[in-house]
């Protein structure tokens, strides 16, 4: 056995132990799953429909509202109820200027600008949904920035303008949370995007589910923030969906590992 496989061995075994602990607290495993760039339907994106209905995953899909295809409504029907669209930005293009990181909303770009794109995209998504019942009832008004990156003045201003919930990447800080906004983040991505955009790595993305686990049980981290797993199904290569599946056929396995949909995420009825 070569150490790469002894250290993916332990990597499992880490994350078994982990939900042991929740369990022997009475407490239950929480996730969800959030995709990204969803735009029209794709082999990738009914491959990633498969995968969920499989396992009885609820998948949050966050849509691109500028670029979504009728298509893609028609496409939702395919999809199981718990299904859910978010919020993509509106147009998924960088605006940044030199010395900042990618991102549709950033610090150098005019506040009103920003609230006129991120209305224009509610009422895209209104648009969307008002053409067919399945996007209407899988529609939530939660935004996802692109690059999971948006300015904090930003954040104090969503519920103004008509959102819900808010997901980026990494823990969440409660502290930056405005009233009427439910923040909910993801915390494993098994893309390596450096790398072009190859798989991170087993023992790696296990590694990453683990901590965000045991920060929760441990109060390091926010117990009530659901571990969030985000994928790109787009751009994933073999081995992550290898490892996907592999990962989610383990999660079916265990009694006290809960999948939740966007609706008990972000507390929306």
């Amino acid at each position: 056995m070569t150490q790469a496989i002894r250290d993916i061995a332990t990597a499992w075994q880490a994350l078994s132990e982990e939900v042991a602990l929740w369990a022997d607290t009475g407490k239950e495993v929480t996730l969800w799953w959030r995709d990204d760039d969803a735009i029209a339907p794709s082999v990738e994106l009914t491959r990633l429909e498969q995968l969920g209905r499989r396992y009885d995953i609820p998948l949050s899909l966050a849509v691109i509202p500028q670029s979504a295809s009728p298509e893609l409504e028609q496409s939702l029907a395919n999809h199981p109820a718990s299904t859910c669209v978010l919020v993509h930005g509106l147009d998924h293009h960088n605006y940044a200027v030199e010395g900042e990181k990618r991102s549709e909303f950033t610090a150098s770009r005019p506040v009103s600008e920003m609230k006129d794109a991120l209305s224009q995209a509610l009422r895209l998504q209104t648009f969307h949904l008002s053409g067919g019942q399945q996007f209407a009832e899988k529609f939530l008004p939660v935004l996802v920035p692109p690059w999971n990156r948006i300015p904090q003045n930003m954040v104090a201003c969503l519920s103004e303008l008509g959102f819900m919930g808010l997901s980026t990447y990494k823990a969440r800080d409660l502290a930056n949370a405005p009233p009427g906004l439910v923040i909910n983040n993801c915390h494993v991505d098994p893309v390596n995007w450096k790398a072009q955009k190859s798989f991170l790595g087993e023992g790696e993305t296990l590694t990453l589910i683990t901590g965000h686990l045991s920060a929760r049980r441990t109060h390091k981290a926010d117990f009530a923030e659901i571990t969030g797993i985000l994928t790109h199904h787009l751009v994933q290569d073999a081995k992550t969906w290898t490892f996907l599946e592999e990962f989610a056929a383990w999660a079916m396995e265990q009694p006290t590992v809960r999948w939740l949909d966007a609706h008990e995420v972000f507390k929306l009825s």
